[in-house]
């Protein structure tokens, strides 16, 4: 039975060894948000390096397009965008019970 990983950061599902082990041995999933919903939310946020005085839209953008072949190698894609954090939850949950890992 694979395990429910309750938190994989990005920069290590983007390391194949890393990600290869996950898949191995547990279920990912890309939380996938809309550019400007992330732009948004890293605003806020000064503890990320990548984004460190630099025009943060331009960047996540950059970034995304640059990982998005990485991230679509998770188990599932949940395209977060209009879903309440609960409700997120809740789809994680059923994909795991659904996968009959």
């Amino acid at each position: 039975m694979k395990k429910l990983s309750y938190l994989l950061a990005v920069e290590r599902f983007l390391n194949n060894v890393v990600r290869r082990k996950t898949k191995k041995l547990s279920i990912s999933f890309w939380l996938d948000l809309p550019l400007d919903q992330l732009v948004k939310r890293l605003k806020k946020n000064t503890n990320r390096p990548l984004l460190f005085q630099k025009n943060i839209a331009e960047t996540v953008k950059k970034i995304y397009f640059d990982r998005k072949k990485i991230y679509n190698k998770a188990d599932y894609r949940i395209k977060c965008g209009s879903l309440k954090p609960n409700e997120i939850v809740n789809k994680i949950l059923d994909l795991y019970e659904k996968s009959g890992s």
